[in-house]
């Protein structure tokens, strides 16, 4: 389930993934998840810059 949530939303926060593990009814605390995290080897980082920045229309408006 964990898995399937974060190939659906990359970007998906731990406090969002709680919310929607719950919406399918199950409840894990933050440090569950984040140990879930580490036993898998799941390592995640935020990127360089927000996706927005690629977007056609933020990459017009920035070039004008």
């Amino acid at each position: 389930m964990i898995l399937s949530l974060l190939e659906e939303t990359p970007d998906i926060t731990i406090q969002e993934m709680r919310r929607a593990l719950t919406d399918h009814g199950h409840v894990f605390g933050f440090g569950t998840i984040q140990l879930f995290f580490k036993r898998h080897r799941i390592t995640r980082k935020k990127t360089a810059h927000a996706s927005e920045q690629d977007r056609p229309d933020s990459l017009k408006r920035r070039r004008a």
